[in-house]
């Protein structure tokens, strides 16, 4: 799996990361499977996701499907977690002092899930966040 985040264009860095990793170039045609999923009809081994918040932007590349996203911290609406989270989440987030940081770190982990699971594909979603340095990305293997 490849990937990559930088400012603007989510398909831009999918243009980038295709002709530098994969040698394709222009970006070829993207349909959409039954469910929404987007694909490359002409290059079905190849899976990517894309996400965007703020002016960043982010691209996952690979040979398995996959989902991936990122989220600018910022704040939002004081009812969204009660409204977003399951019972057993949003303990875990009032534990940690229910602060927008520790509500981002379960919204970039589940958002790629809940994509996978509706799209039916099996999946290995990025957990992107903000740390100390910047942004990093991990993957999250066999959590589900």
């Amino acid at each position: 799996m490849r990937w990559q985040v930088a400012g603007g264009d989510p398909y831009a860095l999918l243009s980038d990361l295709l002709a530098r990793e994969e040698g394709i170039s222009p970006l070829p045609l993207i349909a959409r499977r039954e469910r929404g999923k987007p694909w490359f009809p002409d290059h079905p081994r190849l899976h990517f996701s894309l996400s965007h918040s703020g002016d960043l932007a982010l691209c996952a590349l690979g040979e398995k499907a996959l989902g991936a996203d990122i989220e600018v911290v910022r704040p939002r609406s004081a009812g969204l977690p009660r409204y977003a989270f399951s019972g057993r989440e949003y303990v875990w987030y009032e534990m940690r002092g229910s602060r927008w940081e520790d509500f981002y770190t379960l919204w970039t982990f589940f958002w790629p899930r809940e994509r996978w699971e509706n799209w039916g594909d099996s999946a290995l979603p990025l957990w992107p966040e903000r740390g100390g340095g910047g942004l990093s990305v991990r993957k999250i293997l066999n959590i589900w």
